[in-house]
């Protein structure tokens, strides 16, 4: 008998985890060299720290929950309700964290200047550039 892992591979957020904490590193950084004024900094750093705290949560629950739900869909009996329920409870929980990087995320816009923000979130500022120009032309 194979894996349940092998029998149905499913997608597992490790890779996501990897993604977003790289993103953390790079926001620390960017934040520690353009934010001058130290109490911008220290808060910024505090909400970028959460930011990393709640992606480590949210990557162990829902490989839980992934383990879990390949665990139903190896038994082959499982009834589809038991798996949909199953699969409602992942996205819930993936709703939920979406829900709390937007929050974190204007939290920590509210506590930079404009020019703060767009040299630590340089895309975003090059992003409304180009929409503009687009719009514009």
């Amino acid at each position: 008998m194979t894996d349940a892992s092998d029998a149905f591979p499913l997608p597992t957020c490790r890779f996501q985890l990897v993604i977003a904490l790289a993103a953390v590193v790079i926001a620390a950084a960017l934040i520690k060299k353009d934010v001058t004024d130290s109490a911008h900094q220290q808060e910024a750093l505090a909400i970028v720290e959460q930011m990393k705290s709640e992606a480590k949560t949210y990557a162990e629950k829902r490989n839980h929950a992934m383990d879990d739900l390949t665990k139903l869909l190896a038994r082959g009996t499982t009834p589809m309700s038991d798996v949909e329920r199953a699969g409602q409870r992942v996205i819930g929980d993936d709703r939920a964290y979406a829900e709390k990087l937007v929050d974190v995320r204007s939290r920590l816009k509210s506590v930079l200047t404009a020019s703060e923000w767009a040299e630590v979130c340089p895309v975003r500022a090059q992003l409304r550039l180009d929409m503009h120009a687009s719009a514009v032309l």
